[in-house]
């Protein structure tokens, strides 16, 4: 469904001033790179009521990431046992998400034009607004890949304990500068049920990521999580799971571009602040399989939900 908008008076100008004066242009001082964050901007000082259609995907995209490789079974650590490893998840962004419509008043011709153009990560080819210059595109991405450290230990009473946690650092001039931290807890609930014949366990987690200086998403997820693990003898241990998950994902975007004319004279700069629900709240379905052997494991995930999602896990465990 086309996103219907129109411009502010003020907003309206500087787009014309944009795409149809030769010697007026609009940027942005952080904006001369081809960087994601770069990108927005840029989207920004042509199309700045449009740009929430634009940043949509990395909203739903990085919700779903964070959000997945949650668990890998439903047996909880002991008292003091541990593990250390990686998750590397990849998020399928549907080819409709590349694209967004939307419907611009043009103040040339006081009517109204609908254009197809690229989301952050659709194409690098922008559309031709107004008949006189394009927006910028974008990433060109189908996958988003992200690779997430995460450790776990047991504890008394509340069970496992998960941080997960990336310093602040550099990616790739794409996607620009990233920094996680979060925390989960997962309570195994079969214990409370003798000879019980699957593992069962409740869990929850918060997660809070950065991208450069323009996005952060903030994320929420609670899972109930089903597993067997097959008899010891079979080495590596087979550990099936199914899990049902609810999660939200809200993204706060927060940035400042300043346009400038063509003779280097700054216009006065303006400051962008919005927050994007991801698509991806609601729930999911997940099933997967770990393989251990002393002391490392393997595990392969597939979620179901907005974006599909699969995760692959390697790492050290100790129970």
């Amino acid at each position: 469904m086309p996103i219907s908008l129109h411009f502010p008076q003020s907003a309206a100008l500087l787009a014309v001033l944009t795409l149809a004066a030769p010697t007026v242009r609009a940027q942005t001082t952080t904006a001369k790179d081809g960087s994601l964050n770069g990108r927005i901007q840029q989207f920004t000082g042509i199309l700045r009521p449009a740009v929430a259609g634009y940043t949509q995907p990395i909203s739903t995209s990085l919700g779903t990431a964070l959000n997945s490789g949650l668990f890998r079974s439903a047996d909880v650590h002991g008292l003091l046992g541990f593990e250390v490893g990686v998750q590397i998840i990849g998020v399928m962004v549907p080819d409709k998400d590349r694209l967004f419509t939307v419907d611009l008043f043009n103040p040339l011709t006081g009517g109204t034009e609908r254009i197809t153009t690229s989301t952050a990560f659709g194409p690098t080819e922008g559309a031709t607004v107004f008949g006189a210059g394009k927006v910028p595109g974008g990433i060109d991405f189908k996958y988003v890949p992200v690779l997430i450290p995460q450790a776990m230990v047991g504890l008394p009473i509340v069970g496992e304990v998960m941080v997960r946690y990336l310093p602040k650092v550099q990616i790739s001039k794409d996607i620009g500068e990233l920094e996680l931290l979060g925390v989960g807890l997962r309570h195994d609930l079969d214990h409370y049920i003798p000879f019980f014949p699957v593992d069962v366990a409740l869990g929850a987690a918060y997660q809070q990521f950065k991208v450069g200086t323009t996005a952060t998403s903030k994320n929420f997820a609670v899972n109930l999580v089903v597993s067997k693990s097959l008899p010891a003898k079979l080495v590596p241990i087979f550990i099936p799971y199914i899990g049902v998950q609810y999660e939200s994902t809200k993204t706060d975007y927060s940035y400042t571009y300043t346009p400038q004319l063509t003779n280097g004279q700054s216009l006065a700069p303006v400051t962008i602040a919005y927050s994007q629900d991801g698509l991806n709240t609601g729930t999911r379905a997940t099933a997967g399989f770990s393989l251990r052997v002393f002391p490392g494991y393997l595990n392969l995930g597939y979620s179901i939900g907005k974006y599909q999602a699969a995760n692959l896990g390697l790492g050290l465990s100790f129970r």
